[in-house]
């Protein structure tokens, strides 16, 4: 059973607001990394590489949003 101390607690507005904003930066990096001659795919992989290990610090709690 999962209980709110085992859960991070996100709002739905909140994430839709953020991802409005990364949305710009995101583009931004794909560009930036495009030209030094990575690949989308090789970006991508690196990006959720680093997403689960930000993931992980979360101290194994479910995310609910």
């Amino acid at each position: 059973m999962l209980t709110f101390e085992d859960a991070l607690i996100v709002s739905s507005e909140r994430v839709a607001d953020c991802r409005e904003e990364l949305v710009i930066y995101i583009n931004e990096i794909f560009e930036t990394f495009e030209r030094s001659g990575f690949s989308r795919a090789e970006i991508l992989v690196a990006l959720a590489d680093l997403t689960s290990q930000e993931f992980a610090t979360l101290s194994g709690k479910r995310v609910i949003h």
